[in-house]
């Protein structure tokens, strides 16, 4: 088996635990790279997220001053139109990251 790394090449006998650790580092720095990849696109929702918390926390603002105003309960309607999720929104793919989301974890 070959290792290369930069210029250098290293030649060392190809038995399984080797071959085993060298792919095992390998997909370390893959899973690395991937981490990255998914917490840049995770910070990167933080604003829209935000601004739509915001947004929905405003409709439900206007949503009691026209209750308190007209007795017209939209609130349905509200709690409809606040939900960041609709079933209408949800193919495989967002309900693969939703619950790839839920089920990860942090650790040290």
């Amino acid at each position: 088996m070959v290792l290369t790394r930069g210029d250098v090449e290293l030649t060392v006998p190809a038995d399984d635990g080797a071959v085993a650790a060298v792919a095992s580092l390998r997909t370390s720095a893959e899973l690395d790279q991937a981490r990255q990849e998914i917490l840049t696109t995770l910070r990167d929702l933080a604003e829209p997220i935000a601004h739509f918390n915001h947004l929905a926390e405003r409709q439900r603002g206007l949503t009691a001053r026209v209750r308190a105003a007209t007795g017209a309960d939209n609130g349905y309607a509200a709690y409809i139109d606040t939900a960041l999720f609709r079933a209408t929104d949800i193919d495989s793919v967002v309900e693969f990251v939703i619950e790839s989301i839920k089920k990860a974890r942090v650790v040290a």
